[in-house]
């Protein structure tokens, strides 16, 4: 059995962490820090864990990025992805995605950031740390690349 994240939550598990959709290659090359597996275990407990709860299986498509992996994939230089504290994912059982992020707005989860990448139909999600600064974005990227405030 694989070792979970967390240990409220029996969904998640340490393989999760290290992936790409992408480059499956170089996220399995990823060596994670322990301050990196804390805000994995952070993000699991505070949202993720009750995501799955409500709309089932949570197929996650990047979690912990390295800076190789992060440039790759065209990823943000500060982004939350290097610390562990963001996810990419879907919920393949459910048909509309978006459902999803509605869900989160709506209960106002303790995210950073939720961002619904209209075109590509997944959603980011991150938590705020003491590393950064604090926010709560709930963006939407639209198909045309532009990004909009949902509210």
């Amino acid at each position: 059995m694989a070792e979970l994240i967390s240990n409220k939550s029996r969904f998640f598990t340490y393989n999760e962490l290290c992936i790409s959709a992408d480059y499956p290659e170089i996220a399995q090359k990823i060596q994670l820090s322990p301050f990196m597996f804390s805000r994995a275990r952070l993000l699991v407990d505070s949202c993720l864990h009750s995501i799955r709860i409500v709309f089932g299986v949570t197929k996650i498509l990047s979690w912990v990025r390295d800076e190789k992996l992060n440039k790759k994939i065209g990823g943000s230089l500060n982004s939350d992805h290097l610390l562990g504290s963001a996810v990419d994912f879907v919920c393949p059982n459910i048909t509309d995605n978006f459902e999803i992020f509605k869900y989160i707005y709506k209960k106002r989860m303790q995210i950073r950031q939720l961002i619904w990448y209209e075109k590509e139909k997944f959603i980011h999600l991150s938590i705020n740390d003491c590393l950064r600064d604090f926010k709560e974005d709930f963006l939407i990227k639209e198909k045309n690349g532009n990004y909009r405030v949902y509210q």
